[in-house]
């Protein structure tokens, strides 16, 4: 590039322009010399440093990601019927399943949303459950949400005060009545901390995004674009564009026709 540095790109989407020069190596599923087109850009990754480290001969530390890699792949959607594909899905999840292995970010997950996902991690749950929380994030979350989130993934060790909400006890002075009082603030790891913080930042991303259906439903109730085959929705102004998705496909789940935001 312009600064004289070597430039290696790992990605999985198509691309058109050239970008391989002296200084530039880009290595993508998509070019047709390799047979698997179904890896995202995280499975591209595992697989450039699991070859780096067996030509290398060095500890084969990608493995141990191979969980990353499961959410990875499985929260861009990428087909599973790929054999490939969904033996790397599977070798992540068994990391998850197995106690004290595996990132400690997901496992903290895991352990707040075992009331919902039971004792074992499966590829829909972490469809349903987990990478809507990481990507909720992405999509709605502050830069301090983004960067703390990124922060427990690579299992950074951090300590936090969290103070808890106040708690219901019996009155003193009146058995049958409830007061609330304070708690005492509990240290607890960043990843700990960062599961409540995604959660809510997740239940508020649902508000927004169902507020704003309502209001387009409003709007649209009664005219044409309702009776139309395929909806379009001028949204301009109106909705972030990180949402556009979201809509789309809750009036595509609503009104049973392809929705255009």
């Amino acid at each position: 590039n312009s600064k004289g540095k070597d430039i290696l790109i790992l990605d999985h989407h198509q691309f058109k322009k050239d970008l391989t020069n002296s200084k530039t190596v880009v290595i993508n599923n998509q070019d047709g010399n390799y047979g698997n087109k179904t890896l995202s850009g995280v499975g591209v990754a595992y697989k450039f440093f699991n070859l780096y480290e067996w030509e290398n001969q060095c500890y084969n530390y990608s493995d141990d990601l191979l969980d990353l890699v499961a959410v990875g792949m499985i929260g861009d959607i990428m087909d599973l019927r790929n054999y490939e594909t969904r033996f790397l899905c599977l070798k992540g999840i068994d990391l998850m399943n197995i106690q004290d292995k595996g990132n400690t970010f997901l496992n903290a997950i895991i352990e707040k949303l075992q009331g919902r996902m039971g004792d074992c991690v499966t590829i829909s749950k972490i469809g349903w459950y987990i990478t809507p929380l990481i990507n909720g994030v992405v999509r709605s979350g502050t830069m301090e949400e983004k960067y703390d989130t990124f922060k427990a993934l690579i299992n950074t060790q951090e300590t936090r005060m969290y103070q808890p909400r106040r708690k219901s006890i019996p009155d003193p002075n009146n058995p049958d009545k409830k007061i609330m009082v304070e708690q005492e603030p509990i240290e607890v790891s960043l990843q700990q901390d960062m599961v409540r913080v995604i959660i809510n930042v997740k239940s508020r991303q649902d508000r927004l995004v169902s507020k704003e259906v309502k209001n387009i439903q409003d709007e649209i109730k009664g005219s044409d674009i309702e009776k139309d085959k395929i909806m379009m929705l001028d949204v301009t102004g109106k909705l972030d564009r990180e949402f556009t998705g979201y809509v789309a496909n809750s009036f595509a789940q609503t009104y049973k026709r392809p929705v255009l935001v």
